[in-house]
C-alpha cells in the first residue's frame, strides 16, 4: 500500500516539466520579445497586440516565435497541472462520501437505531 508520502511524490512527479512552473501566472521560463510588445504582452490583454504590429526584423520574429513556443509549453505544463488538481479533487470526494456514510452510521447508533437500516421518514 502506498504511503501517503509516495503518493504525492508520484503527484508532484506528474507536474513537473522540462522548466518548472511557479505559480499560475507566471511563464515556465524567461524569453525575451521586443521592449514595444513586452510592455503590451504585460499588461495581459491580447487585444493590445495590433498596437504593437509593424515590420520586424528575423531576430524579433525568431523572438515572437519563442514567445509562442513558450505560451504552448505552459499551456501544456497547466494542463498537467490541472489534471493532477482534479485527480486529487476526485479522490478527496470520494473520501467525503466514505466519511458521510460512516457520519450517518454514527448517528443512527446515537439515535439507538441499526446503522444499516434506512433512516425513517418521520424521524
Amino acid at each position: 500500500m502506498a504511503t501517503r508520502e509516495t503518493k504525492a511524490a508520484e503527484l508532484e512527479s506528474r507536474i513537473v516539466t522540462r522548466d518548472r512552473m511557479r505559480g499560475w501566472d507566471e511563464l515556465i521560463r524567461t524569453v525575451q520579445v521586443p521592449a514595444d510588445v513586452a510592455g503590451v504582452v504585460g499588461t495581459g490583454r491580447s487585444q493590445l497586440l495590433q498596437c504593437a504590429a509593424r515590420d520586424m526584423t528575423k531576430a524579433e520574429v525568431a523572438m515572437l516565435l519563442e514567445l509562442v513556443g513558450v505560451y504552448m509549453d505552459t499551456n501544456r505544463a497547466l494542463q498537467s497541472h490541472c489534471a493532477v488538481l482534479n485527480k486529487v479533487l476526485d479522490e478527496l470526494r470520494g473520501n467525503m462520501v466514505g466519511i458521510n456514510c460512516k457520519i450517518s452510521q454514527l448517528l443512527a447508533i446515537s439515535d439507538f437505531r441499526n446503522p444499516d437500516s434506512e433512516p425513517d421518514e418521520d424521524a
